[in-house]
């Protein structure tokens, strides 16, 4: 019995461990050319939540934002230069901490990096270019999460594609730019690495039962 509670522990710990984040949309060249609209979605794509404390978001002039507090499993949060105009231009009412600010945060209009990341992992988009000025770039709604390595993955913005009204939950702001912030067609997948202790960890449970020691 002592044995089943420890591999019990053990499985919900190695989930809690390995929980991760992605950029998922970015708008960094609104219509109404006000920087202060300009966001970074982040998407919450583990099975848990994750501990904010030691991610930071950087672009390529250094850091924009240091997070705080905690992301559940399938949760988004918003990174924007100023809450107030971002949720205005968006009609979003935000009652909790899915939208943050970052005072300083300033998006270049294309061949500046994003990188997110806690020193152990890291999502990076090696350039940020909206090639127009239409709308956000959304995450490909066919990424496989699964195949992120537990030390991060580096996209090309071609990964990225324009929102389309009325897909994924994409709507048309105050000025006419299309995106979907804070919604998506993204799930929250086991990774890799936590399947494999998860499977290890089942196998060792079933060898023991099979050697008769758990009862």
């Amino acid at each position: 019995m002592k044995i089943t509670t420890y591999l019990c522990v053990f499985m919900l710990s190695a989930n809690l461990i390995h929980g991760q984040l992605a950029i998922t949309e970015f708008e960094n060249q609104p219509n109404n050319a006000n920087a202060a609209a300009e966001f970074i979605e982040i998407f919450n794509y583990s099975t848990s939540t994750v501990d904010l404390s030691g991610w930071t978001l950087s672009d390529g002039g250094g850091v924009v934002h240091t997070f705080s507090g905690s992301l559940t499993s399938g949760a988004y949060m918003i990174v924007t230069r100023a809450e107030s105009t971002f949720e205005t231009e968006w009609s979003i009412v935000d009652t909790g901490t899915q939208v943050v600010g970052a005072g300083s945060m300033v998006l270049a209009n294309g061949g500046e990096p994003a990188t997110l990341t806690n020193g152990s992992f890291t999502w990076a988009v090696d350039t940020l270019s909206t090639f127009g000025t239409n709308g956000s770039l959304v995450l490909d709604d066919m990424f496989d999460f699964s195949t992120v390595s537990a030390t991060g993955v580096n996209l090309t913005s071609t990964s990225y594609e324009f929102a389309i009204a009325g897909v994924n939950g994409a709507v048309t702001s105050a000025s006419g730019d299309i995106g979907s912030p804070l919604a998506g067609p993204y799930t929250a997948v086991p990774e890799p690495s936590t399947v494999t202790l998860v499977s290890i960890a089942i196998g060792t449970l079933v060898w023991l039962r099979r050697r008769n020691l758990v009862r």
